[in-house]
């Protein structure tokens, strides 16, 4: 099972800017590159996350509780030939 990311240049800019509105992160300016943006993720960031964590792993296992083992592995392998098949190959990232 993949465990990366898959993100685009434009999609994962537009994750930054919405996390950064509702205060999730915060974009300081590099102090070795002045055209440089970092991403630090705030506290009420991190506090989202870790509520965030349980309830995710929650609505995993309802999905894959009912699901013998080949059953998760095909479930699994079918997602990820999805997502890999609905992602133009140029825009892919540490894929």
């Amino acid at each position: 099972m993949r465990t990366d990311w898959v993100l685009t240049g434009n999609n994962a800019a537009d994750v930054i800017r919405r996390l950064e509105r509702r205060g999730f992160l915060d974009r300081p300016s590099s102090t070795k590159d002045k055209r440089a943006k970092l991403a630090r993720i705030t506290e009420e960031g991190l506090k989202i996350a870790q509520d965030a964590f349980p309830l995710m792993i929650k609505a995993q296992e309802r999905l894959s509780d009912p699901l013998d083992e080949e059953e998760y592995t095909l479930l699994m392998d079918l997602m990820e030939s999805s997502l890999w098949q609905t992602t133009p190959k140029a825009e892919l990232v540490g894929g």
